[in-house]
């Protein structure tokens, strides 16, 4: 699949962020739309569900001080499109636990900061339908 006209769901609490990794993904051929925090993902989610123009894939940050993180985001765009595929994005080092966000639903692990190549790679992966 290519990357034209494939939607993507970025999520993530840092404006710096947004607008770099928006920018990678919009250079990749992605199309893009960005959020702040879970509740304001799953608002975004939910609209293009009911507009049928759904997003293929979401990248979520798994930290978001006072907001919704990117697990209880994952479980709430689950409960309107079960087969969403997600990656989890964090700047925290995992220690492991790769497989507890597998277990949560997540498809890929993007370690900020991460170069355009592990972007695009986690991207293509996500935008693929099994």
């Amino acid at each position: 699949m290519t990357a034209a006209g494939v939607r993507l769901l970025l999520m993530d609490d840092e404006d710096s962020v947004r607008g770099i990794v928006s920018r990678m993904l919009r250079r990749l051929g992605y199309d893009v739309e960005v959020a702040r925090d879970g509740a304001e993902a799953e608002a975004l989610f939910a609209q293009a569900h009911r507009e049928g123009r759904p997003f293929a894939a979401a990248i979520l940050d798994l930290s978001v001080p006072g907001g919704l993180g990117g697990a209880a985001t994952l479980a709430a765009l689950r409960a309107i499109d079960p087969q969403i595929r997600a990656a989890a994005s964090t700047g925290h080092a995992l220690d492991g636990a790769g497989g507890d966000l597998r277990a949560l639903g997540f498809t890929a692990v993007l370690l900020k900061p991460y170069s355009m190549d592990e972007l695009a790679s986690v991207a293509a992966r996500l935008a693929e339908r099994a």
